[in-house]
Order: structure tokens, then sequence, then C-alpha cells
């Protein structure tokens, strides 16, 4: 995550943010671009003040099956409100 998109989503009302971390093996196969990207945001969140909460996660299974499960749910709840403004 850039630290542009981490700005949009602190001002653009999140509640708070969560950001998985890669395992180990993962960690090793990013590129030096994905790992100075890292280290940038790393910084800016190290010396901002940011007024909801940041959550750290190692990313798993269980945490990519769980951000696919509230994608679908947030997709569908998008597709139901939209069907729902146009019948009034």
């Amino acid at each position: 995550m850039s630290v542009a998109t981490f700005t949009d989503l602190t001002t653009a009302g999140a509640g708070g943010i969560l950001l998985l971390v890669p395992d180990t093996g993962a960690a090793s196969a990013l590129t030096e671009d994905q790992r100075e990207s890292i280290m940038i945001l790393e910084d800016h969140l190290l010396t901002s003040e940011i007024q909801i909460p940041v959550y750290f996660s190692e990313e798993t299974e269980e945490t990519r099956e769980l951000l696919e499960t509230l994608a679908n749910t947030n997709s569908a709840n998008d597709k139901q409100a939209s069907g729902a403004q146009g019948t009034t």
C-alpha cells in the first residue's frame, strides 16, 4: 500500500485499517520496489499522527479468505443498494 492510498483511506472515513504483513517466505520474494514502498509506508506510520486504529496481521490463508468474504459481501451490498435506489 502506498502512502497516498493510506492517506486516501484515512481521509475517506475509514474506521480502521488492517495491514497484512507477508509471511517470511513471501517477504523474501518481494521486489526491491515493493520493499521500498513498505519502508516508506512504515516511515509515514511512525512519523504521522493517525486518528484511526491501524492493525497489523500476518498474511495467511485464513486472512486472505476473510478478505475475500468481506469483499464479496461488500460487493453484494453495493448491488443491493444500487438496485434499491433504482426502484424508488
